[in-house]
């Protein structure tokens, strides 16, 4: 999947309701119901899950990893499409 066909994929990407989250020390475990598959994500990649709301349209996810972690844009952009299209594989975002 490349860049352009996640942002048109997921403009707003959105978790899906089976994907349950809890914390684990620094870290954030995603579990879908059903198959027993767990997913570990670091703190950057929590926080990024965190704004898989709906809500967010993908730059505003950036701006908010630029703001949190300072890191440079086109970093947080990198590892924001990076994150959602393995989400995306993973099955854990919802799709329209």
């Amino acid at each position: 999947m490349n860049d352009a066909e996640v942002l048109t994929y997921t403009e707003n990407p959105l978790a899906r309701p089976d994907v349950s989250s809890f914390p684990l020390d620094d870290d954030l475990v995603l579990s879908k119901e059903g198959n027993g598959e767990v997913f570990v994500l670091n703190s950057t990649g929590a926080f990024i899950w965190q704004h898989c709301d709906g809500r967010h349209a993908i730059p505003s996810i950036v701006e908010a990893i630029v703001n949190q972690f300072g890191v440079p844009a086109s970093e947080a952009m990198d590892d924001v499409l990076e994150l959602i299209g393995n989400l995306h594989t993973a099955e854990l975002l919802a799709t329209d």
